[in-house]
C-alpha cells in the first residue's frame, strides 16, 4: 500500500489580548504566546516510519503556536509513545487501519490526540500500574 498523508488546517477566531507595555509577548502557565486557535489533522499508515513524521509535524505545529524548548522536548517523547502504541499495539502494523493525529491550540492550550483502530480494552480490567507491586513489572 502507498504511504499516505493528509492534513487538513483549520483556523477559528484569533486570541487577541493586550501586550503588557514593554512590547514583550504575553505567556501562559503552558507557554503558548498569544495564537490563532488551529487544528491540525494527520492520518498516517501504521508504519514505525509514521512515528517520526507525526514528531515532525507535532513540533512544526508546536512551534506555530509558540511553544518554548522545554515543551517541544516532553512534547516530542509524548508524541513519539502515542503514536508507537497505535501503530504497534492499536493497529498492529496493518497499513489498512490508519493512525490519526490532531494538534490544535484550544484557548490557551496545546491539546494532541492519537487514535488508532485497534480492539482496544477495558482499563478496569488492567492492575494499577502506579500500585507498589506493580511498579516494577
Amino acid at each position: 500500500m502507498q504511504a499516505f498523508r493528509q492534513i487538513h488546517r483549520s483556523r477559528a477566531r484569533a486570541n487577541r489580548c493586550r501586550a503588557p507595555a514593554d512590547g514583550s509577548p504575553t505567556r501562559d502557565p503552558v507557554g503558548l504566546t498569544n495564537v490563532t486557535e488551529e487544528t491540525t489533522q494527520l492520518s498516517l499508515p501504521s508504519r514505525v516510519e509514521s512515528i517520526d513524521e507525526a514528531a515532525r509535524a507535532a513540533a512544526e505545529a508546536a512551534r506555530h503556536a509558540g511553544l518554548g524548548d522545554d515543551a517541544l522536548f516532553g512534547l516530542d517523547m509524548a508524541v513519539r509513545e502515542a503514536v508507537t502504541n497505535a501503530v504497534l499495539h492499536g493497529n498492529r502494523r496493518d497499513d489498512a487501519k490508519p493512525v490519526e493525529i490532531s494538534f490544535a491550540t484550544q484557548g490557551g492550550e496545546f491539546v494532541v490526540t492519537v487514535r488508532d483502530r485497534g480492539e482496544g480494552f477495558d482499563p478496569a480490567s488492567v492492575a494499577d500500574p502506579t500500585a507498589e507491586e506493580n511498579l516494577l513489572k
